[in-house]
């Protein structure tokens, strides 16, 4: 909360500089026309020069403020630059702010921060965090087999584009999971026996887990996630547990290199009552977002041995 109070304030800072330069700017510029002389004030205007820096650096640092908090949390701050505006027209511009301005300045204020307190009371203490892995740990060890139908979406950040997809996973203790898309194609990703296979109806591919790291993070990524077993694995993920209405949200964040490389963060949503994970977001190091949702879950139904079968 500190550093978000600390980074909103230098950009509410950075954006009120570039309005001050802009008023300055345009208080030593002739009226707008379109004319040459107009076009030469405004390029060769050093006080428009820095408005500029002023709005660019302010937007960069707004950008990773809404890529890493909240947009509820985040947007409130914005009412900083009320205050600082408020100064930089007595300071710079020698103007008279009346009382009654002050106080609605004010209480703006204090109605963002008491929507960011009431955001910012989702999180938990950590002993009923420790609380709540220890619960979904016992449950994800009782688990003997689970199935869900899901819906994922994968989000890309470059083309802004959505693709949605269907099908149905079934998971086994033993260290077994199906995971098979019916819609809009046909794919299949099975683990079983330290072997990985990806099947399509044109391919058909083997793969040794130990032979690839990779396949070791992706494999062990899935199981864990769906289970809710990642939640107690303190050496890969720092683990911020918040509160959410009826149920928890659990943000992970890979601390391995191997891990950092593949995804930014995780979050899982686990249904406070159950136990169970319901949702899973995967944010990729490259901006793009996959959120698997888990519907119909059926939990210690006997599984067909040939669902996990390769051959």
């Amino acid at each position: 909360m500190l550093k978000l109070i600390t980074l909103a304030l230098l950009q509410c800072v950075l954006l009120t500089a570039g309005q001050v330069f802009l008023k300055m700017a345009l208080l030593r510029m002739e009226a707008f026309s379109w004319t040459r002389s107009y076009w030469i004030s405004l390029l060769t205007n050093w006080q428009f020069a820095l408005c500029g820096l002023g709005f660019g650096a302010a937007s960069l640092l707004w950008m990773y403020i809404l890529r890493t908090y909240p947009f509820s949390m985040a947007y409130p701050m914005v009412s900083f630059s009320y205050v600082i505006g408020m100064a930089a027209a007595i300071i710079v511009f020698h103007e008279t702010v009346p009382l009654q301005r002050w106080v609605g300045v004010l209480l703006i204020v204090v109605g963002c921060f008491l929507c960011t307190s009431a955001t910012a009371q989702t999180r938990v203490s950590a002993r009923e965090q420790q609380t709540m892995i220890q619960a979904i740990e016992r449950k994800a060890a009782q688990m003997k087999t689970l199935q869900a139908d899901f819906v994922q979406v994968k989000t890309l950040s470059l083309l802004n584009d959505k693709l949605t997809s269907k099908g149905r996973m079934s998971y086994s203790r033993e260290g077994k999971l199906r995971w098979e898309y019916t819609s809009p194609y046909r794919y299949a990703f099975v683990l079983s026996g330290g072997k990985v296979l990806m099947q399509s109806e044109q391919k058909r591919t083997v793969v040794d887990v130990q032979s690839s790291k990779m396949f070791q993070q992706i494999t062990r990524i899935m199981m864990s996630s769906v289970t809710g077993k990642c939640l107690s694995s303190a050496a890969d993920f720092a683990v911020v547990m918040q509160k959410q209405g009826s149920q928890w949200i659990a943000t992970l964040t890979p601390k391995k290199k191997e891990l950092r490389q593949m995804f930014k963060s995780i979050r899982l949503n686990i249904n406070s009552a159950q136990q169970t994970v319901t949702q899973v977001t995967l944010v990729e190091k490259s901006g793009d977002k996959t959120v698997i949702t888990l519907k119909n879950q059926q939990q210690g139904k006997p599984l067909s041995p040939s669902l996990f079968t390769i051959k």
